[in-house]
């Protein structure tokens, strides 16, 4: 018997529902939404704002938003934008903020009839806006140190993740580092890395595939990295010397990259002839720009940052069958037997050379494999099993 059905969760994010990416938050909410409903409350802020037009820009958008109220996105998931003032690190602002959105909240679930909730919860500052919720169940699910992306209130970013982890019922973590942080302070804490849709990245296997213009004229071999190109986890010195020391290679990008932090890398990389900004490609289109090419890179810094990431990427370039080189991140190092890793430039591009040329029908069947036991369905499962097994108060209605 499952616990996870019919239930009704209000999941707090860190994104919005409609970035242009797949996220863990959005993979695994929409499988729960096929026997739950879900109320999405998009991100209520995590940095400091600044004057940029970006951030400006943001904030416009966060209001036309708000004002929209709650929206419909699906049969059984719900999206709400909460207006919420800057400088949320401030006591008399936050204090502003959270008795709208409580208010918000307790009317939303009136309205939804959201009775008795799940609260999912990816944000740390959700734990100021929760205490006049009646929930069943309070799951934390840490993807990320948020403490360390550029521009967040650091400290409070941690005040609040400590007051979340003593309060939540389970925590579920995508990386050994983060869950060796959190298991301190919750013993029911569970590492949960990020998983693949399967089904949806093994379409880029299918020879009948239709290739995107943008990579017909691609000279080949052809490289790819799909993501965002967030300055401080992605190595672009890497990405820069790749491209030169494979010169009859082409570097295809795929993905949006930050108007601001970056872009002296970015106008760099964009004098490299073999490099080709693609730009973002919608989610269900992605299988037919990864059949194109020939290789998939994860070139990751390794910093303080990205010792903590499990990226979603990993097992979803598993299951396209392509060869994958990556940086050796903390959390791949179980896999590093099967995919080549290594953070020293001139090694790097000697891996790729060598899966170019030398790659062979076991080395993809082995990957197709342990893609294949990695997915959300079988994720969601375990979740399931793990909540049965340590809440089981939460049966009690």
């Amino acid at each position: 018997m499952n616990f996870l059905i019919n239930k009704n969760i209000i999941c707090f994010s860190t994104e919005d529902w409609d970035t242009p990416l797949p996220t863990n938050k959005k993979q695994i909410m929409l499988r729960l939404a096929e026997n739950n409903r879900i109320l999405f409350i998009q991100t209520i802020g995590i940095r400091k704002p600044s004057a940029n037009i970006k951030d400006l820009k943001r904030i416009f958008r966060r209001f036309t938003e708000w004002r929209k109220g709650v929206k419909r996105v699906s049969k059984n998931i719900w999206t709400y934008s909460p207006i919420s003032l800057p400088f949320n690190f401030l006591n008399l602002i936050k204090n502003i903020n959270k008795f709208f959105l409580e208010k918000s909240l307790l009317s939303l679930i009136k309205s939804l009839r959201f009775d008795n909730p799940i609260l999912w919860v990816y944000n740390p500052y959700a734990i100021y806006f929760i205490d006049k919720i009646k929930y069943s169940l309070l799951i934390y699910h840490c993807v990320d140190d948020l403490s360390l992306i550029p521009g967040a209130d650091k400290e409070g970013i941690k005040k609040a993740e400590q007051i979340l982890l003593e309060k939540t019922d389970i925590v579920f973590t995508t990386s050994n580092v983060l869950f060796e942080k959190c298991k301190k302070i919750n013993k029911n804490t569970f590492s949960q890395p990020n998983v693949a849709d399967f089904s949806h990245f093994n379409k880029a296997d299918v020879k009948e595939i239709v290739i995107p213009a943008k990579f017909e004229k691609l000279k080949k071999p052809i490289i790819t990295f799909y993501g965002n190109l967030t300055p401080y986890k992605i190595d672009f010195n890497l990405i820069d010397y790749s491209s030169k020391q494979l010169i009859d290679c082409s570097i295809a990008i795929i993905g949006p990259y930050w108007e601001g932090e970056g872009r002296d890398e970015i106008n760099q990389l964009k004098k490299n002839k073999n490099i080709y900004f693609i730009g973002p490609a919608p989610y269900e289109n992605l299988p037919e720009y990864l059949s194109a090419t020939d290789l998939i890179i994860l070139p990751y810094k390794i910093n303080e940052a990205t010792q903590n990431i499990f990226p979603l990427k990993f097992f979803e370039s598993l299951a396209t069958g392509k060869p994958v080189v990556s940086t050796p991140l903390p959390a791949l190092s179980d896999y590093s037997n099967l995919i080549p890793m290594t953070d020293n430039y001139s090694q790097f591009v000697d891996y790729i050379k060598d899966l170019l040329q030398h790659d062979s029908p076991e080395k993809k069947l082995m990957r197709l494999e342990l893609a294949k036991q990695n997915t959300w369905e079988k994720r969601i499962e375990e979740m399931d099993k793990i909540i049965q097994e340590n809440c089981r108060d939460a049966f009690i209605s």
